[in-house]
């Protein structure tokens, strides 16, 4: 049966990849937008997104919106998954608490109510992209 230890050394280890990969991680991610969203300005995007028929709106809708919700939805998902490693880090390298010097402990509480409140944001965000898909059903509705 695995100890505390090994708890606490997989939770450094899996902290520590995310700490290092952080960078390549957000490459990829700006990468992956500018695929998605190619356009510099509002207007450039307007411009490119005309269109006469529902039917061509429906197919830009597809080869834009789809792809850039599946990669908002793949984002935040890591991000929670990033934040509740870094939670579970945080949780089992707390020190005890002793009569003065407390301040890396009120630290790491500090850091770990952020990153409670960074959870629970990043958790709204993805519940509320299927509400896009409701909306945008219902606006097709009414176009016709």
């Amino acid at each position: 049966m695995p100890s505390l230890k090994t708890f606490k050394q997989k939770s450094k280890k899996d902290a520590m990849a995310i700490v290092s990969s952080g960078v390549d991680t957000l490459k990829t991610m700006e990468a992956k937008e500018a695929e998605i969203f190619p356009y510099k300005t509002l207007s450039e995007a307007s411009a490119a997104m005309s269109f006469e028929t529902i039917e061509q709106m429906q197919q830009q809708q597809q080869q834009i919106m789809d792809p850039a919700v599946a990669a908002t939805r793949d984002a935040l998902e890591m991000g929670i998954s990033s934040v509740m490693t870094f939670e579970r880090f945080i949780g089992m390298h707390v020190p005890q608490m002793e009569d003065g010097n407390n301040f890396g402990v009120t630290v790491q509480m500090t850091v770990a109510k952020y990153l409670k409140e960074t959870r629970t944001e990043f958790k709204a965000y993805l519940e509320e992209v299927p509400k896009y898909y409701a909306a945008r059903a219902e606006a097709l509705d009414k176009l016709g």
